[in-house]
């Protein structure tokens, strides 16, 4: 989490604020030994799905800078654990080892590959 977390955005305001919800005592004591600054932390009660625009944002904003990836049409059938990964990988996160290791990674042409290592850095 550190890892991704900028510590200056507002915990006062709920849009875009960081927040970390646990489930239980222990997850809740763990999140305490973390000492991350600027986070929100409560108990998890319910999940809202944002609206439609904010999904999958990163893969909209590639579609639309590139055409390395087609059209959104092209992507709206497929396995929805597919695209929220690679919509993670397009955002930055996670490692080029995570994303070599990723099953699906197959499914994309050798273009996109190297496109989304570009993404990770690293």
């Amino acid at each position: 989490f550190n890892q991704w977390h900028t510590p200056n955005t507002s915990t006062t305001r709920s849009q875009y604020a960081a927040a970390i919800f646990f489930h239980n005592d222990k997850q809740q004591q763990e999140v305490h030994e973390m000492n991350i600054e600027n986070v929100r932390v409560d108990r998890f009660n319910k999940f809202y799905e944002a609206e439609d625009y904010h999904q999958k944002y990163n893969l909209k904003w590639t579609i639309m800078e590139t055409d390395l990836f087609g059209k959104i049409e092209e992507w709206i059938n497929k396995d929805k654990q597919m695209i929220t990964k690679l919509n993670g990988f397009l955002a930055g996160y996670g490692t080029k080892e995570q994303f070599q290791n990723w099953d699906k990674r197959r499914e994309l042409t050798i273009e996109q590959q190297n496109y989304i290592k570009n993404k990770l850095g690293q």
